[in-house]
């Protein structure tokens, strides 16, 4: 056998130093070399153990331990591309941080900041609204900003006694100009003869259904307490469309609750946007439907 200079110090050569000549050689050296082989193996599961404790030599594989463990979501480009040094470094942050982001756990503002580091961080803008109208927005630069008792929020018309602990969830993916293409999620393919809707994307968006559930648990894990999501909405704003949910002037005026009414039928939502179901809905007719 011949001992490659980089494996010098395994314990799989070093019998070589550490025997007398007759015992380290022939038949000798095959037996020395498979006890060495299997504790080199074994000190490499305990190192790589050690190192799985800390997150920023943690391997890739361990992180879904540490999203179990200490309730931080990966991030949808992270979790797209588990190579990339920028994705892994922001969830290693946010790991480390993951005490002081369960002190303040059950906030409007700790509950944003997980849902935009989960779609992106940088570039996305979240907002919170309650049936209050009281609104939380995180803007794509970071900077916090809150507006209380505005009372402007009529998504369907429901009197807010007793249904004021509802609340929505408003999410602006960033946009790439030069592509003209939203990110984490982009536009829904068209629904035309070559392309049938067939379950691998989220009515509204291109969204996997799989990254939606996560969304869903997280709005659920960080509300605040005594709260109940009715819905998210994933607005494709861009310079050339208006803002439709400014605090100052939202667009819900009753009749969000659904697609459309009247006659002829006319649309009530704003058409440049995903909405997703995410809890029990309240119904003008004040029943509480499933949202399966």
């Amino acid at each position: 056998m011949t001992e490659p200079t980089r494996e010098r110090r395994r314990f799989r050569w070093s019998f070589k130093e550490l025997l007398p000549s007759w015992l380290s050689k022939g038949e000798g050296e095959a037996a020395w070399y498979a006890i060495g082989w299997l504790i080199d193996e074994r000190l490499h599961y305990y190192y790589w153990s050690l190192l799985s404790r800390y997150p920023s030599f943690a391997p890739v594989d361990a992180f879904p331990s540490f999203e179990r463990d200490r309730r931080i979501r990966r991030s949808i480009p992270f979790r797209r591309n588990p190579s990339s040094r920028t994705a892994r470094q922001g969830y290693v942050d946010r790991l480390i941080g993951w005490l002081g982001a369960a002190r303040v756990r059950g906030g409007a503002f700790a509950m944003l900041e997980q849902v935009r580091a989960y779609m992106g961080g940088d570039g996305i803008l979240v907002r919170f609204v309650d049936a209050s109208g009281n609104w939380y927005t995180i803007g794509r630069d970071g900077t916090k900003t809150y507006q209380l008792g505005t009372g402007n929020w009529y998504w369907d018309g429901v009197p807010n006694p007793p249904n004021w602990a509802r609340f929505w969830i408003i999410i602006y993916p960033r946009y790439l100009d030069e592509e003209a293409r939203y990110e984490p999620w982009d536009q829904p393919p068209p629904l035309d003869g070559s392309l049938k809707f067939d379950g691998s994307w989220v009515w509204g968006t291109n969204a996997p259904p799989e990254e939606v559930d996560v969304l869903r648990k997280i709005v659920e894990d960080e509300k605040p307490a005594g709260m109940r999501q009715e819905w998210i909405v994933y607005y494709f704003f861009d310079s050339s469309t208006p803002d439709a949910f400014d605090p100052a002037n939202p667009a819900p005026d009753g009749t969000w609750w659904s697609w459309g009414a009247g006659e002829p039928w006319d649309l009530n939502r704003a058409a440049n946007a995903a909405y997703i179901k995410a809890g029990p809905i309240v119904t003008p007719y004040g029943d509480a439907t499933d949202a399966d």
